[in-house]
């Protein structure tokens, strides 16, 4: 019994981790407040931390880590791009790392178009790109 109680626990913390991160994806540029994702997320990385090691051998506990960590990465990286220092030539150079062609001024850019550039592949580029912009 305490098996399907641990495995619960998981899934449920997975089904909560994925609806939050939907929820997060809509969130427009400007609306960002990646202090509070990244509070939220210590939050998430410290309940995986917590579940009963009978499960962690599970597949899905170890994708669920991986994603927060990632996730970790990311609002770090977002929190230092949202900074006024950041100007087009350091967008542009985002863009050239990336390979890929984005307008972080539209309306409707959001966090979902930041999460596809996969910048946890890339922190140490992207920092170097924030460290040259608030210099």
């Amino acid at each position: 019994m305490s098996d399907l109680k641990n495995l619960k626990t998981l899934w449920d913390l997975i089904a909560l981790v994925n609806l939050q991160y939907n929820d997060w994806k809509t969130k427009f540029w400007r609306q960002i407040k990646a202090d509070v994702l990244i509070e939220q997320n210590k939050i998430f990385s410290n309940q995986i931390k917590q579940v009963n090691k009978e499960v962690r051998f599970i597949k899905g506990w170890q994708t669920l880590g991986e994603k927060v960590g990632n996730m970790t990465i990311v609002l770090n990286l977002v929190e230092s791009l949202r900074g006024d220092y950041m100007e087009d030539r350091h967008w542009k150079q985002l863009k050239d790392k990336t390979n890929t062609d984005f307008d972080h001024k539209a309306s409707t850019f959001c966090l979902d178009d930041i999460l596809r550039l996969k910048l946890y592949k890339l922190k140490p580029e992207v920092e170097e790109i924030v460290d040259i912009a608030q210099k």
